[in-house]
């Protein structure tokens, strides 16, 4: 037990070094994200706009419903009929509803580039399940670089960032006995939006599989699909370790045009 135990206090040091080093911004002049949001400008034809939007807000008329009591409609005539409300119910009727939530925050080390936060939220209940995912990528120009680099689309010492989004329905197509090993089909909406255009919106769909290997320490790889419009799609690629609430890995995200975005990533990794 000893061993064990200084085995995997061991192995948590060695993945905070892991994540330490993962996370140092490197310096980026034009990088891949920058010639990514171009090529996807390029390609939709529209650039942001700059000035405060417009929103359009329509009021409902107030409906006033006349106050009931349960009582006013199960008795009529005389006769009193029951109704049993849901919460008063039999233990056997109830509806057993404990919803898992798993929450993940974390950054990246964009290869070539500066850097990514992400956020993944994750609502379960048995087979059937609600994600979240949101990524900011950034990346920051050193002066006259960005003139230098041809990137005349933003001003010296300016940079680029770009958001990428999606709400998905997730399905438990897997599942051992042990409940070790799951595989998790998602599909649902997304959208991207970057200094360099305007929000695109499509379809994703993709796949996740966990695997439990002790009580603490697990693995997670998952690959999606992006279709957007203006022909624009994309491949993502999640590889990752968790150790207790610490997570590192890897995730590639390839555009059909520009350079892929690639790096390490670490976060905490949490479950309610």
């Amino acid at each position: 037990m000893a061993v064990d135990t200084s085995a995997r206090a061991r192995l948590r040091r060695q993945l905070v070094v892991i994540a330490a080093f993962a996370l140092i911004p490197l310096g980026s002049q034009a990088g891949p994200l920058s010639r990514t949001s171009k090529s996807i400008g390029k390609r939709a034809g529209s650039s942001p706009s700059r000035g405060g939007g417009t929103s359009s807000t329509s009021s409902r008329g107030d409906r006033s419903q006349r106050p009931t009591r349960l009582d006013d409609c199960c008795y009529r005539g005389g006769t009193t009929y029951g109704v049993t409300p849901l919460w008063a119910a039999p233990p056997r009727y109830r509806l057993k509803l404990a919803p898992k939530m798993e929450l993940f925050l974390g950054a990246q080390s964009v290869k070539g580039s500066d850097h990514a936060g992400d956020v993944r939220v994750r609502i379960h209940q048995g087979p059937i399940g609600f994600g979240f995912t949101g990524t900011r990528y950034v990346e920051s120009f050193a002066g006259p670089t960005a003139v230098a680099a041809g990137n005349t689309s933003v001003m010296q010492g300016a940079g680029v960032s770009m958001d990428l989004w999606s709400f998905t329905l997730d399905t438990r197509v897997l599942r051992d006995g042990s409940d070790r090993t799951t595989v998790w089909l998602r599909g649902g909406i997304t959208g991207a939006s970057s200094t360099d255009f305007e929000q695109i919106f499509g379809p994703t769909l993709g796949v996740m599989m966990t695997h439990k290997l002790s009580r603490t320490l697990g693995l997670r790889g998952s690959a999606r699909q992006y279709w957007f419009e203006y022909d624009v799609s994309a491949r993502e690629y999640r590889a990752e370790i968790t150790a207790s609430v610490l997570s590192v890995g890897y995730r590639v995200l390839k555009f059909n045009v520009g350079d892929p975005l690639h790096g390490p990533t670490a976060g905490l990794q949490l479950a309610f």
